[in-house]
């Protein structure tokens, strides 16, 4: 029978990772009910943390923060601030810790999770993590350095700007400004006016119920109108090519043009003036507002409005 007998190395190795686990903390928990009334502004600024905010049936905000060890209270900074119609909470490293991307105790993980009155206007910041918004009937405001962002069931206006991930957005019911320099959009049932630029990744528009002005230069941009939609707009693609779905019942001023493939309509369209694979001007349904289409890196495709 051999024997195996560890290392002094590997003894050392050991001995180190007992320790490192050892000196973790358990996890820490903040939990605070603050007053807000349906109407009012709810502010969260917390660097480094994810944050999820939901709508309900509730007259104030419970906020539940959670930090993955214990010593989170003495390295950040959580102060806030309660006025009538309004509460602000911010959250911020008072040093800057050596060695934080290690990720173990050093450096913390944060999450904001925050039930508020359906009826809230929001403004949520953070730097370096996610931000998730569901059922809030008021304007939403989102900002993130290095995080995703996702607003679903919002009746109101989105303004959601990250410079390090993806967006999506889905039944909101206003208008919405959308850009990121480090992923995709996807937008679902957008009802109001629709911006989207990305420098990062594509663009994926369903059902827009209104004017879309949408461009990338990191892929390529898809955008279906949803019934009855004539509202038009600037769609356009430097690396990728633009497929566009309209109602067929819809009136449309196309100009469209690709540089780095083809351009097809399958909807009857009046031409204006001269017609070539590459470019295409004319007039679908009775016309209307413009809808321009662009696509250096790709082709133009325009066709009738899935069904069912």
């Amino acid at each position: 029978m051999t024997r195996c007998a560890a290392g002094p190395r590997a003894l050392i190795l050991l001995s180190v990772a007992l320790l490192l686990l050892a000196a973790l903390p358990a996890a820490a928990r903040v939990e605070k009910t603050m007053a807000l009334t349906p109407g009012g502004t709810f502010v969260l600024d917390a660097e480094g943390s994810k944050i999820v905010v939901t709508g309900s049936d509730r007259t104030d905000i419970h906020m539940v923060m959670d930090g993955k060890n214990e010593r989170t209270e003495a390295r950040f900074d959580l102060q806030i601030r309660e006025e009538p119609g309004r509460v602000e909470v911010r959250c911020h490293r008072k040093h800057a810790e050596f060695l934080s991307w290690i990720n173990f105790s050093m450096a913390p993980d944060l999450t904001f999770e925050v039930e508020v009155p359906r009826q809230v206007a929001l403004d949520l910041r953070t730097a370096g993590s996610s931000i998730t918004v569901e059922s809030i009937q008021g304007h939403v405001r989102l900002r993130s350095a290095g995080g995703s962002l996702d607003a679903r069931a919002v009746e109101g206006d989105v303004d959601a700007h990250t410079s390090g991930g993806s967006i999506k957005l889905e039944k909101v019911t206003g208008s919405v400004s959308a850009e990121t320099s480090g992923g995709g959009i996807q937008a679902r049932e957008v009802r109001g006016k629709l911006d989207a630029q990305s420098s990062g990744g594509g663009i994926e528009i369903v059902d827009a119920g209104g004017r879309v002005q949408a461009g990338t230069s990191g892929g390529s941009a898809r955008v279906a109108f949803a019934a009855g939609n004539s509202e038009g707009g600037e769609i356009s693609a430097s690396g990728g090519g633009v497929h566009v779905e309209l109602d067929a019942a819809a009136g449309v001023e196309l100009d469209a043009s690709a540089s780095g493939g083809s351009v097809k309509c399958e909807l009857p369209i009046s031409i204006a003036g001269s017609a070539s694979s590459t470019q295409l001007h004319g007039r679908i349904g009775a016309g209307g507002p413009a809808l321009k289409l662009r696509a250096s890196g790709g082709s133009v495709r325009v066709q009738g409005r899935a069904t069912g």
